[in-house]
């Protein structure tokens, strides 16, 4: 699922590329954008059927005192604020489903899913502030999360969160300094590292250029599943990238790579036939 929605992106990518003006994501308005491509930071826990969701409803309306029914709907809510691009009504339901659940002692508890849990939770009001444009208030509940007695690989989640409430702040002091936590820390979540690559472009931080290629490399090869897949989505956002700079020869070896490793997936297809066919001749 998270692999195809970042073929879809860049595809997205591309269309803007043809038919809007490049400082959609060159100028002043490139902060902004950095939410719609890095706001999956905990998204594999989330279930998107409806059905599920009907039922995790009914469930918490039947038993309102159940914890387990309360953070399962607060992650559902926040899976679908996030694919109807975050209303307000479904932002204010969040705002108070969160702030019940945080309230909670239970929370308080040394357990590591008690731990996890309240970081998921923290992580979903931090996102809800970010979109309701409470930056201090995302910057609190992140930074509290950053906190918590987790693997490294979980709280570089935190992190990124705060990189993108300090780029939309315009704070790139704090921004870089989030950035290299993100580095120290690593994860071995992919979207994790493809989301600081989109970052790293968009902001020009060169501090070293091929560490993130390299970290995203390793987690790969450590993970073992859908290796060539996420290479391929990989090689893709390095594809975009260097279009964005411009760099022709590089965006095209780049998606000939990715379409290379993905098989028979039509999306990656579609991106670098709709490069060869419209982005390209509009560059020359």
């Amino acid at each position: 699922f998270l692999v195809r929605i970042c073929i879809y992106i860049a595809a997205l990518w591309i269309c803007f590329m043809l038919y809007g003006e490049n400082k959609y994501f060159l100028g002043s308005n490139m902060s902004t954008r950095i939410v719609v491509f890095c706001s999956w930071e905990y998204s594999w826990e989330f279930v998107t059927s409806h059905v599920t969701f009907s039922q995790n409803c009914r469930c918490f309306h039947q038993k309102p005192w159940n914890h387990d029914s309360r953070y399962l709907l607060v992650l559902n809510y926040l899976q679908r604020a996030r694919e109807q691009r975050f209303p307000h009504h479904l932002c204010r339901i969040l705002n108070r489903l969160t702030h019940a659940a945080l309230s909670n002692d239970l929370y308080s508890r040394t357990e590591m899913l008690y731990r996890y849990r309240y970081f998921q939770l923290l992580l979903c009001a931090s996102e809800i502030s970010l979109q309701c444009g409470n930056h201090m208030t995302c910057i609190t509940h992140a930074k509290k999360a950053s906190e918590l007695v987790l693997p490294d690989d979980y709280l570089f989640f935190a992190h990124l969160l705060l990189c993108r409430v300090y780029a939309m702040k315009g704070d790139h002091l704090s921004f870089q300094k989030e950035y290299i936590r993100c580095l120290e820390l690593k994860t071995d979540y992919h979207i994790g590292w493809i989301c600081l690559k989109l970052m790293e472009c968009q902001y020009e931080l060169q501090i070293d250029s091929n560490t993130i290629d390299l970290n995203f490399e390793e987690c790969v090869k450590r993970s073992g599943k859908l290796c060539n897949m996420w290479m391929a989505v990989y090689n893709l956002v390095r594809g975009m990238i260097s279009l964005q700079k411009r760099d022709l020869v590089s965006a095209e070896d780049f998606m000939a790579q990715a379409c290379s490793l993905a098989g028979f997936e039509s999306c990656l297809f579609l991106c670098h036939g709709m490069y060869l066919l419209w982005v390209r001749p509009s560059f020359n």
